[in-house]
């Protein structure tokens, strides 16, 4: 299975990288990028992110 893990500390724009997802699945809540329901773990975001703010790993789930 896989988890997107979102590092908002790595994030300088937060308006400009939730526009990275090809989805819609990535929005600002509380001041944080998270993804919403939207979210098909494709990792666009985490091929598109020059500044490690996310990425895609594999759990044992």
């Amino acid at each position: 299975m896989k988890k997107l893990v979102i590092r908002n500390d790595n994030i300088i724009y937060k308006e400009v990288f939730i526009r990275c997802c090809p989805f819609d699945a990535l929005e600002i809540k509380d001041g944080n990028v998270v993804a919403n329901e939207n979210c098909r773990l494709c990792g666009a975001c985490a091929r598109k992110a020059k500044n490690n703010e996310c990425v895609l790993v594999d759990t044992d789930d």
